[in-house]
C-alpha cells in the first residue's frame, strides 16, 4: 500500500498541479475566474478544450494499480483491451443522435495506456516489424484522421468532426506506440543523443498546457482565411524553440508548477 501512495505522489502531483495552474490561467484569460468556476472547470476539464487530456490522464494514473492487477487475469485482460473500441462505438452512436456522454472520456484511452503498461510484452511481439512500415502506418492514420473529420463535418456531425474519440485517432495512437516499440536499442540511443529532441520531449507537457495562451494572443493578428492548422504548427514550433532556450533560466520549482519537467 505504501508503494501505491508513493506512486500516486510521484505521478499525480506532476499532473494535477500544472492542471490546476493552467485551468486558472485560462479562466482568467476568459474573464470568468471565480472559485465556483475554478472548481467546476477542474472537475469538468472545460477551462480550455485540450486540458481534457490532463483530466483523462489523471484518471488513468489513479486506475494504474487496478489495471496492473486486471492484466494478470486473462479474462479481465481481454476485457481491458475491448474497452476502448466499445466505448468509441458507443460514442459514435451517442454523437450521431446528438446525446451527451455521461461516462468517463478516459475510457477511450485505456487501450493505448494498457499497451504502454505492457510495453515489454509488445516489444518482444513486434520487434521484427520494420521501422519503415511502422512509419508508413503512422502517416496513414494521420491522413485518415483528417479524412474522417471532413466526412463527419460533411454529414453535419460536428461533435465527431472535432473529437479525438474515434477509431482513426485510436489507430494513430497505436501506430505511434508500435513505431516506438519497433526501434531497436541502437536506434533509441541515437535518438536520445539528439539534444533538441530530448529537450522538447522534457518540455512537451508544459508546451501542451500553455500553447493555447499563445494561440489566444496571436489569433487577433492572424487573418481568418489563414488555416488554423498552420497557425497551430507555427505556434507550437515557435513555442518549443523559445522554451528550450528560456527553460534553463526558470527556477526548478516554477518549471515543476508549470509542467516544464
Amino acid at each position: 500500500m505504501q508503494d501505491v501512495w508513493k506512486f500516486y505522489r510521484r505521478r499525480l502531483v506532476k499532473v494535477l498541479i500544472p492542471y490546476a495552474v493552467w485551468t486558472a490561467v485560462y479562466l482568467l484569460l476568459d474573464g470568468n475566474f471565480t472559485l465556483y468556476q475554478f472548481v467546476r472547470a477542474i472537475i469538468r476539464a472545460n477551462a480550455w478544450g485540450p486540458l481534457y487530456y490532463l483530466h483523462d490522464y489523471a484518471q488513468l494514473v489513479v486506475s494504474t494499480p487496478l489495471l496492473y492487477r486486471m492484466l494478470q487475469k486473462k479474462s479481465l485482460r481481454i476485457a481491458l483491451y475491448a474497452v476502448s473500441p466499445l466505448y468509441i462505438v458507443f460514442n459514435y452512436y451517442m454523437r450521431i443522435h446528438d446525446r451527451y456522454l455521461l461516462v468517463p472520456v478516459c475510457l477511450w484511452l485505456i487501450l493505448p495506456y494498457v499497451i504502454g503498461l505492457e510495453h515489454g510484452y509488445w516489444r518482444e511481439k513486434i520487434k521484427v516489424l520494420p521501422v519503415k512500415k511502422a512509419l508508413i502506418s503512422v502517416a496513414i492514420f494521420v491522413v485518415a484522421q483528417a479524412a474522417e473529420s471532413f466526412i463527419w463535418r460533411y454529414f453535419g456531425v460536428e461533435a465527431l468532426a472535432n473529437t479525438q474519440v474515434k477509431f482513426t485517432s485510436l489507430g494513430y495512437f497505436l501506430a505511434v506506440l508500435f513505431l516506438i516499440a519497433c526501434l531497436n536499442e541502437k536506434q533509441r540511443e541515437k535518438l536520445s543523443k539528439i539534444r533538441p529532441i530530448t529537450l522538447v520531449g522534457d518540455l512537451s507537457f508544459g508546451i501542451y498546457c500553455c500553447h493555447g495562451v499563445f494561440l489566444i494572443f496571436i489569433s487577433g493578428f492572424i487573418p481568418k482565411q489563414f488555416p488554423y492548422s498552420i497557425t497551430l504548427w507555427i505556434v507550437v514550433t515557435g513555442l518549443s524553440v523559445a522554451l528550450v532556450k528560456a527553460g534553463s533560466y526558470l527556477p526548478l520549482r516554477i518549471r515543476q508548477v508549470l509542467g516544464f519537467v
